[in-house]
């Protein structure tokens, strides 16, 4: 019961599909208050102000906008009931596609810092945007804003009396955090938990740039979870359209809020539904649902699902199995950077090292980190700025020390850090003021030799490379360059100074500069190193310590692709290259060969081919899309964005087939039995053996950033020997269970 009327629901077996266009919800809990104006700009609200504000420290800058706040439509008889039926979809009828599946949600980045009696949590936001939480050394607990770097905190709200009201003392956690909004000058809020065992507080803050709108305890109205999202209704204002999941007793109700019709409707959720470990609001594709990750009472053991609610039918729809990692495979430790993408780049026995990246393109990219992380704690050792230009970075020969190449901005001179891999220790830094005129750059390493290219921009631009003593930076030859050639770079050190330019390919002692081979081959110098060149050969460049890498390279040439010795120059096999090719590097052995019968990149029918280099020839051809494989005993394991297969490594033969759909995609893996398939965001689960989808992961949510192909293919996700490590758009770098096989 709820506001003091019954609402029924009914069970059926029959499976039901529905695809309807909704009409949009909207709530009137997020009209603009105005602040008062307050010495130094910042005020403290104590809790109970209001009975459903704890922020509102001012007149409504619109009184007309708003008929009342939460008490107003939360505490009174929903206008309308809409009768819940639930099916649940048979495993044979699942549609598995990403897009149609569970909306795994982003964990937002919290850095929780600590200084004498004070602790800090920040939720880093929209740009920008933070979110802070602040406990100080007085157990005084209040939440505030801050709109910039450089800028002062807005008025602070104190939810302490809040939170002992909740029995919450002062070892919390922040949890279900969730943030939606526009940017500085719009609406943006921030739901979130304070949880400690089995006592929790749940609040939402809502804001107006720099302006508390109000920060409202859900707790207080039976709410335990909600979520938001900004609608742009009427074309010049946005809204914050709610949806609430209210439990009375062992009763579970979604209540949503019309704001055009000031409409209260409910949903009583069957008694089946279990606990609710999340909901999201998410519309998409001309549909208004939500989404819970709910157990199902009625299921051995309660297992958890994905439940989907037609917010017009009343429709709930149980749809696939879910799991969350962090039960399955205990969290051995979480690295938080600083910003929101972070990806494994590679390490050595006791230091990881992680690419930080803020995800943006062109004038949107302003931010990039390298980080020295300790392998067994998770715990920050370095980290090296690198500003909107590209990070180059080599660990050196014998695994103790790396060298970055960074130049933070287009004005400011290149920097050259030489240092101690595992204590971060600078053993030589150069500021490269007398260089600044070149604007490209690139960096490598060979013995114990430092080599950096430098390139004008421009029509016609000079380009020279600089070879220095690796232990004290001193400089031992320089070479003039064409535009047209580049140094070839890698994470780890080359036997030889690579230069690649339009016709040929010629390696130099790095010592003393003197010729060592010439390869004469016609090569694109523009394309070289860039994006598009590396997704014509998809390989791991990644360096992992007691796995020295082959001092080997295969080349996009424009009449073939060819692999190369790099310390002789001798071509150790050769593949026609058709200008529509990719080839993805599986192993020492195995290559997958992509034909695209288009006339552009990437376009038309394609066929794709197994390449055994051992034999020097093709096994087996398929008519589709092989984006991603892997090797393993007899068998190979692919995904084609269609459909997840496993085939005879030899033949061809199919195995098993699963139709399953995907945007993008990342490296497979194996976890023991298990087939771990990478999606745009999320990470699905097959048997290896049968093919049979068995979950989707419920607690992690991958990046995929726009042209960072090898980062997102192979830096998200990553089996080791010591665990799983996942990256994300969160600012995390996780390492779930040790020792798992791979």
């Amino acid at each position: 019961m709820i506001g003091g009327r019954n609402v029924t629901f009914q069970m059926k077996t029959a499976v039901v599909v529905a695809g309807v266009v909704l009409t949009l919800l909207f709530v009137p809990g997020c009209a603009p208050y105005r602040a008062a104006p307050t010495p130094g700009g910042e005020k403290s609200v104590s809790a109970g102000e209001r009975a459903d504000s704890l922020g509102h420290t001012g007149d409504r800058e619109d009184p007309g906008e708003e008929t009342g706040g939460l008490n107003h439509y939360l505490n009174r008889a929903p206008a309308r009931e809409i009768k819940v039926d639930m099916v649940r979809t048979p495993e044979t009828e699942l549609i598995l596609s990403e897009e149609r599946l569970y909306p795994v949600a982003k964990k937002y980045q919290v850095i929780k810092t600590e200084d004498g009696g004070n602790i800090t949590w920040t939720v880093k936001g929209f740009g920008p945007h933070s979110f802070i939480l602040h406990r100080d050394g007085a157990g005084r607990v209040f939440i505030t804003k801050k709109s910039g770097e450089n800028q002062p905190e807005v008025e602070k709200i104190e939810i302490t009396g809040e939170l002992r009201k909740r029995g919450l003392a002062s070892d919390f956690i922040l949890t279900h955090v969730k943030m939606g909004g526009t940017d500085l000058e719009s609406k943006n809020f921030i739901n979130f938990k304070v949880k400690d065992g089995s006592n929790w507080a749940l609040f939402s803050s809502q804001w107006q740039g720099p302006k508390d709108l109000r920060t409202v305890p859900l707790h207080r109205f039976d709410v335990v979870d909600t979520d938001s999202t900004l609608v742009n209704y009427t074309g010049d204002k946005y809204y914050l359209l709610d949806v609430y999941l209210k439990q009375e007793g062992e009763k579970k109700y979604i209540l949503t809020w019309d704001e055009q019709d000031q409409t209260l409707t409910s949903y009583a959720l069957p008694a089946e539904i279990g606990e609710v470990r999340e909901m999201f609001y998410t519309p998409k594709y001309g549909e208004q649902a939500v989404y819970l990750a709910a157990t199902d009472t009625a299921t051995a053991g309660g297992e958890l699902f994905a439940f989907r609610l037609d917010l017009t039918s009343g429709l709930l729809t149980r749809g696939q199995a879910l799991k969350e990692w962090e039960e399955l495979f205990p969290p051995q430790w979480r690295f938080t950077g600083d910003l929101p993408y972070n990806y494994l780049v590679g390490g050595t026995k006791d230091t990881l090292l992680v690419f930080g990246d803020d995800g943006g393109l062109s004038g949107f990219h302003d931010s990039a980190y390298l980080y020295g992380v300790d392998r067994q704690t998770g715990q920050k050792k370095w980290s090296v700025y690198g500003g909107f230009l590209p990070v180059y970075f080599y660990v050196g020969e014998k695994e103790d020390t790396v060298t970055v190449a960074v130049k933070t901005k287009a004005t400011q001179p290149h920097r050259l850090v030489h240092m101690e891999m595992d204590t971060g220790r600078v053993i030589w830094e150069k500021q490269m003021d007398e260089w600044d005129q070149y604007y490209e750059f690139s960096l490598a390493g060979s013995g114990n030799t430092v080599l950096l290219y430098l390139r004008e921009s421009g029509t016609q631009p000079a380009a020279k490379l600089i070879a220095m003593d690796e232990n004290d930076g001193q400089v031992l030859w320089e070479k003039d360059l064409t535009a047209g050639q580049r140094l070839l770079s890698a994470y780890h050190t080359l036997p030889l100074a690579i230069i690649v330019g339009k016709d040929k390919i010629e390696a130099f002692n790095s010592r003393t500069g003197k010729p060592a081979w010439r390869l004469d081959a016609p090569i694109n110098p523009d394309n070289f190193g860039s994006n598009f060149d590396r997704v014509r050969v998809m390989a791991d460049p990644r360096y992992w310590s007691g796995k020295p890498p082959g001092n080997t390279y295969w080349f996009a040439m424009e009449d073939r692709f060819r692999l190369v010795d790099l310390n002789s120059g001798k071509i150790l096999s050769s593949l026609h290259n058709n200008g529509n090719r990719i080839v993805n590097v599986l192993n020492d052995d195995y290559l997958i060969i992509r034909d695209f019968s288009g006339p552009y990149f990437f376009q038309g029918e394609v066929t794709s081919k197994l390449y055994s280099l051992k034999k020097q020839e093709v096994l087996w051809t398929k008519q589709e899309n092989i984006r991603t494989a892997l090797v393993e005993g007899e068998r190979l394991y692919y995904s084609t964005g269609e459909r997840v297969a496993s085939v005879d490594l030899a033949s061809g033969k199919q195995l098993w087939t699963t139709p399953f759909g995907t945007k993008y995609s990342k490296q497979l893996l194996m976890v023991g039995s298990e087939l771990v398939v990478p999606g745009e965001k999320g990470i699905f689960i097959f048997d290896r053996k049968s093919g049979r989808f068995l979950y989707q992961v419920a607690d992690f949510y991958l990046g995929d950033p726009e042209a960072r192909y090898l980062l997102n293919y192979y830096g998200m996700l990553t089996g080791l020997q010591d665990g799983l490590y996942l990256g994300s758009s969160s600012g995390f770098l996780e390492l779930l269970q040790p020792n798992i096989p791979f």
